[in-house]
C-alpha cells in the first residue's frame, strides 16, 4: 500500500499561481518518517521550543513559531527536516 501527502502553496487571494507538491511512499517508509518527524517537531534543534507543525515558508521568513529564529537556527531546523525526508526513502510527488 502506498500513502501520499500533498500540500499547496499560493492559494491565498492575489496569488498569480498555485503549486502542489507532496511525498509518496510505502507504509513502512511512512512509519519511519512519522516517528522522526514527530521527534523533530518536539525538538527542532537543541534548546528550541517544540513546533506544532513544520512550515518551510514560515521558517524562511522567521514568521509564526519561527519568530526569533536567527539564520543559524533556521538553517539547523531546515536541515533536520530535509534530512528526515531524504533518509525516509519517500519520493517527491509534484
Amino acid at each position: 500500500m502506498l500513502k501520499l501527502f500533498l500540500d499547496d502553496a499560493g492559494t491565498h487571494e492575489g496569488s498569480p499561481v498555485v503549486g502542489v507538491g507532496g511525498l509518496i511512499g510505502t507504509e513502512k517508509q511512512w512509519e519511519a518518517f512519522d516517528g522522526e518527524w514527530n521527534d523533530a517537531l518536539a525538538k527542532p534543534f537543541p534548546g528550541a521550543n517544540p513546533l506544532k507543525k513544520w512550515s518551510s515558508g514560515d521558517c524562511f521568513r522567521g514568521d509564526g513559531e519561527f519568530d526569533g529564529y536567527g539564520q543559524p537556527e533556521k538553517d539547523m531546523a531546515t536541515k533536520r527536516f530535509r534530512d528526515i525526508i531524504t533518509k525516509s526513502g519517500v519520493y517527491s510527488a509534484s
